[in-house]
């Protein structure tokens, strides 16, 4: 098997992306994110707009981004997918400046992952874009270009999300773990989905389809 992940909200306790251009916009990216999830820009306009509106230096990132959480559980399952040698892939619409920050925080580094990347000039944060030419224009990083050109002869292709962002390979996906608006999404166009609370339930799922439902997950 493989499995791929979202990051924000997903990995993380929250969305760190929203949260921090919140915080140095003093709300003024607020408006931007309604009008992306309202679909009158796509995610990668959207992302321009935000940052455009937000100041702040690598310290004070740095600094922000040190005190956010992820699920105490996603270490679980690294280390399960990592003991039976499958491939954990993460992708994120979200930006590598603070998911590099927390996979180190936690010890997690050497995780695959793709997204957008942050350059950060004095205060200004400038978003950059590498794989928005291999998607439909919908995101700024298309998720779905990368879970079909990723090992695409292991199966079952597992799929872990909550967001907006992960409705595409949602619909690809062999096993999908799903919670908030990406569940809400499966709910109105009936596509099949495991609800989860949190990586502990991810965990004792994937430890079940390999057989090891009965061994101590350390949860």
């Amino acid at each position: 098997m493989i499995v791929f992940c979202d990051f924000d909200g997903t990995i993380s306790k929250r969305d760190v992306g929203n949260s921090f251009l919140h915080h140095f916009s003093n709300g003024a990216a607020d408006q931007v994110v309604r009008a992306w999830q309202e679909g009158r820009i796509n995610s990668r306009e959207c992302l321009l707009q935000e940052c455009d509106l937000a100041k702040a230096t690598e310290e004070e990132l740095t600094k922000f981004f040190s005190n956010e959480l992820l699920d105490p559980h996603f270490p679980h399952l690294v280390k399960l997918l990592r003991e039976n040698e499958i491939p954990l892939i993460v992708l994120s619409d979200g930006l590598d400046f603070y998911i590099q920050i927390l996979f180190e925080k936690y010890g997690l580094e050497g995780i695959e992952f793709y997204s957008n990347h942050l350059e950060i000039a004095g205060d200004r944060l400038i978003p950059h874009f590498p794989h928005y030419e291999d998607g439909c224009g919908e995101c700024g990083n298309c998720k779905l270009h990368h879970f079909q050109r990723l090992y695409p002869q292991l199966k079952p292709r597992i799929y872990i999300g909550d967001g907006l962002s992960d409705k595409h390979v949602a619909e690809l996906a062999d096993v999908l773990f799903a919670k908030g608006d990406l569940a809400r999404i499966c709910n109105q166009e009936g596509i099949d989905y495991q609800p989860y609370n949190d990586f502990g339930d991810v965990v004792r799922a994937i430890a079940g389809m390999l057989g090891m439902g009965k061994i101590h997950l350390g949860l």
